[in-house]
């Protein structure tokens, strides 16, 4: 079983978010969105005026409209 790798850092480019693990690869982004912040295990964007908390994968955790 693969071990999921945690998140080290989460960079706002232009319109995207793109999260990074320890050791610096590319774990994946996110378009049209705008970091709000992230942990170890969780990334927070705003996207269509919508907060979304993701895993590392990409999968929705929860979402919240202010």
């Amino acid at each position: 079983k693969e071990k999921n790798m945690a998140i080290s850092t989460a960079i706002q480019r232009g319109d995207t978010v793109e999260i990074y693990d320890e050791n610096g690869k590319y774990i994946r982004g996110f378009v049209s969105a705008e970091l709000k912040g992230y942990t170890s295990s969780t990334v927070t964007i705003l996207r269509n005026q919508t907060l979304t908390i993701m895993d590392d994968k990409g999968k929705e955790i929860r979402s919240f409209s202010p």
